[in-house]
C-alpha cells in the first residue's frame, strides 16, 4: 500500500505543477489562441521552464508557499504554520 500512496503523492505534485505551468503560459501569452500559435516544440519548452520553477518552489516549501488570493473567505495575509509544524509542536516526531 505504501507504493500506492507514494504514486498518488507524486501524481498530485506532477499534475499541480503542470496545470499551473499551463495556466501561466496562457496568461503570459495573452490567451489560449496565442498559445495555439506556437509550435509544439516552442510550447513544450515554455511549459518546461515554468514547471521547473514550480517544482523548485514546491520542493523547497511544499504547499506552505501556495496561497489563494481574491477570495475573502479563504484568503490569508500571513502564512499559517504548516500541518507538520503544528503536528510536531504537539510533541510528536
Amino acid at each position: 500500500m505504501e507504493f500506492i500512496e507514494e504514486y498518488k503523492n507524486d501524481t498530485f505534485w506532477e499534475e499541480l505543477i503542470h496545470r499551473l505551468a499551463e495556466r501561466d503560459l496562457i496568461r503570459q501569452l495573452g490567451g489560449i489562441k496565442n498559445v495555439a500559435k506556437l509550435s509544439f516544440e516552442e510550447c513544450v519548452k515554455k511549459i518546461v521552464v515554468l514547471e521547473e520553477k514550480y517544482a523548485a518552489e514546491f520542493e523547497a516549501r511544499g504547499l506552505d508557499g501556495l496561497s489563494i488570493i481574491g477570495n475573502k473567505e479563504i484568503e490569508t495575509k500571513e502564512t499559517p504554520p504548516s500541518f507538520w509544524e503544528i503536528w510536531k509542536g504537539k510533541g510528536r516526531s
